[in-house]
């Protein structure tokens, strides 16, 4: 637990809070040791903060993956709930780390107020992974039944910066935070009559021994080249993404700098 001002805590960090974090980070590891959870694994990091006395509760738990909303909580467009129109994948990491207030039947209750006051809880990634799975929320119950939402998402074949959803405490640099992606899931068809198939990148190596890659499109018996135009349609579903990797800290600087000119030109849409 600790206590924070509600408009001074960007930007500062909480060295209990970090140690806190990172211990429960390791009792995880020595739990479930393996290439999967070295590879995939991240920490999020939850917090409350009480509306009466500013006491910020955080909890921290571990992820394979995260599943982001299509139809936002806060939207006023009927075209986005129906699974219509077009959002970006910025949107939908905005909406999985925006602040949720806790109102109505929904009260906190605050151990240090020992009563049920109005809240403001939200998510943030503390740690991340080597490769960030981002899982699409095409589905959603209407009734008793179940419909597929057909927005069209932009999102980045590089550069898609995470620094905007990290926690306060995250042991990362801003180098750390950028990935590329590296294969996309995709459904096409209904929920009842739907087909998967998997667009990814793939290495080969030249006459000349350098090492070349290229998006193939793998589609049952069906394996083909595609130009990278085609990886960002309205079918993705899940999204894979690689932490980018820099040859020396000067390459990460550049890289950093430059983020904002890259990520306007990677966009793709």
């Amino acid at each position: 637990m600790c206590i924070r001002d509600r408009d001074a805590t960007i930007g500062k960090s909480d060295n209990s809070e970090a140690e806190k974090a990172n211990k429960i980070w390791k009792t995880c590891h020595l739990k479930s040791p393996s290439i999967i959870s070295d590879t995939f694994m991240g920490q999020l990091q939850s917090s409350v903060i009480c509306g009466t006395c500013n006491t910020c509760f955080t909890t921290y738990e571990p992820f394979l993956e995260l599943s982001l909303s299509l139809a936002p909580k806060s939207s006023k467009s009927l075209a986005s709930w129906f699974g219509l129109g077009t959002v970006t994948l910025k949107d939908c990491l905005f909406e999985y780390t925006s602040e949720d207030k806790l109102e109505g039947e929904e009260l906190f209750s605050c151990e240090k107020c020992n009563s049920k006051t109005e809240a403001i809880k939200k998510l943030r990634l503390h740690r991340l992974p080597e490769a960030l799975i981002l899982h699409i929320k095409r589905f959603k119950y209407k009734g008793a039944n179940i419909e597929k939402l057909e927005n069209f998402v932009k999102f980045p074949l590089k550069g898609l910066d995470i620094r905007d959803h990290t926690s306060f405490e995250c042991p990362h640099p801003p180098e750390d935070c950028i990935y590329d992606l590296y294969a996309a899931a995709n459904h096409t068809g209904s929920l009842t009559m739907g087909h998967y198939l998997a667009n990814s990148l793939v290495a080969s190596k030249k006459a000349s021994g350098s090492i070349e890659e290229s998006w193939t499109q793998f589609n049952d018996e069906l394996v083909k080249n595609i130009t990278a135009e085609t990886v960002v349609s309205a079918n993705a579903y899940i999204l894979f993404y690689k932490r980018r990797k820099f040859s020396n800290p000067e390459a990460a600087s550049i890289a950093y700098k430059n983020l904002d000119i890259l990520d306007q030109r990677q966009w793709i849409g």
